[in-house]
């Protein structure tokens, strides 16, 4: 049996926009893809919203501030042979405040 997987497309160009409180360079560091990585839609979505590996990821980044109501969506915007360019759009939302904490014991 012979698989043709295709071709093979690698990171370009990764942009963000909607992003106020961390800059592209900090988001950059924390999503960790360089130019030139292998495209894998897997470690986008586990760098952009939960990885499961315990590492660094962009959610986390926002969440461990308060910021509950953050979502990044993450768009392909160009092909150019085989890289991919990608802009990666931020809604951060408010920062949730915990107003009070009650423990009870049962």
């Amino acid at each position: 049996m012979k698989i043709y997987e295709g071709r093979k497309y690698y990171f370009r160009n990764i942009t963000w926009t909607g992003n106020y409180l961390y800059a592209s360079a900090t988001l950059n560091k924390v999503l960790d893809i360089k130019r030139g990585d292998v495209y894998s839609e897997e470690l986008i979505d586990r760098k952009t919203t939960f990885n499961p590996k315990g590492g660094a990821d962009i959610s986390g980044l926002y969440m461990d501030d308060g910021y509950l109501f953050f979502r990044v969506n993450h768009v392909e915007v160009a092909v150019s042979g085989d890289q991919l360019m990608w802009k990666m759009r931020i809604f951060e939302g408010d920062q949730a405040i915990v107003d009070q904490v009650t423990i009870t014991r049962k």
